[in-house]
């Protein structure tokens, strides 16, 4: 070979390894500036709007028989599950019968006191919380005063509560007459506790010193047997407690009431978790 020809050989070499550095380092600086994790939006994902998962619910009522009385008994409809239920000086049968429990053949939960003595006039409160937005006596079985096994006139009186949350902040209320005679609706009011009650605290006595969010009625409303009355109410309060509160009496005898509290917590603030972009 020439050397003239050896000169343009070596000078093609060396112009070939310098463009694979060049690109061997644009490579490499490419790399070094790759992201390690994945990106996080600016866009942020709300969380779903849950409603209340726990309720707790309280009445009171007259043993109006003229009897001792030695138990109760309800059926209440679509509760399968209790999480506390009210034993303090206001139940005078203290714990439920061995007989309670959930009946998947009638859907209903056998609600059974049998260890105690309401005597004639006396007044008795029961309570209980559950995951479940409604309390309803089931028709088909009712409710009964007891002397031993012997079933006692007239049933103890019962109101009925439904809850359906439009919104986190909009709840309408609906308070069920669940006797076959008229009834009127009383009082029907929201309150707002400070910080949730316990059940033992869930009574009237200390209803009465909660404040006031709305009044649902401001003159008494009438309802025919099985009726119903709802309200839509609109809450300010997010992520604080709630009582609802009603009284009904029957037409013929306005002493004779039956006074329920249902308390839950209106749901809070919306919750935002970021997106990540993969």
């Amino acid at each position: 070979m020439s050397r003239l020809n050896l000169l343009g050989a070596s000078a093609a070499l060396a112009s070939t390894s310098l463009i694979l550095m060049l690109a061997l380092l644009v490579t490499q600086g490419v790399t070094a500036r790759a992201p390690t994790s994945p990106p996080i939006s600016a866009v942020n994902a709300p969380q779903a709007f849950r409603p209340p998962s726990e309720y707790c619910y309280s009445w009171d009522f007259n043993n109006s028989t003229g009897q001792d009385a030695t138990g109760v008994h309800l059926r209440l409809s679509n509760i399968q599950t209790l999480t506390q239920v009210y034993t303090d000086t206001l139940n005078p049968f203290g714990n439920l019968d061995p007989s309670s429990g959930y009946d998947a053949g009638t859907a209903t939960y056998r609600f059974h006191f049998d260890n105690g003595f309401a005597y004639a006039a006396d007044r008795v409160l029961l309570g209980l919380c559950t995951d479940q937005p409604r309390l309803r006596l089931d028709q088909a079985y009712g409710a009964a005063w007891l002397s031993g096994t012997t079933s006692l006139a007239p049933a103890p009186l019962f109101a009925g509560i439904e809850f359906n949350w439009l919104a986190r902040d909009q709840v309408t209320v609906k308070i069920v007459n669940e006797q076959a005679t008229t009834m009127t609706l009383e009082i029907a009011d929201a309150l707002q506790p400070e910080a949730a009650l316990p059940l033992t605290d869930l009574v009237p006595d200390i209803a009465l010193q909660l404040p006031f969010v709305t009044e649902l009625i401001t003159d008494p409303v009438t309802l025919p047997p099985f009726a119903s009355q709802s309200f839509d109410v609109q809450l300010s309060a997010l992520n604080q407690p709630i009582v609802f509160e009603a009284r009904l009496s029957p037409e013929a005898d306005p002493s004779d009431t039956v006074h329920l509290l249902a308390e839950t917590t209106v749901p809070g603030w919306q919750i935002f978790l970021p997106v990540v972009l993969r």
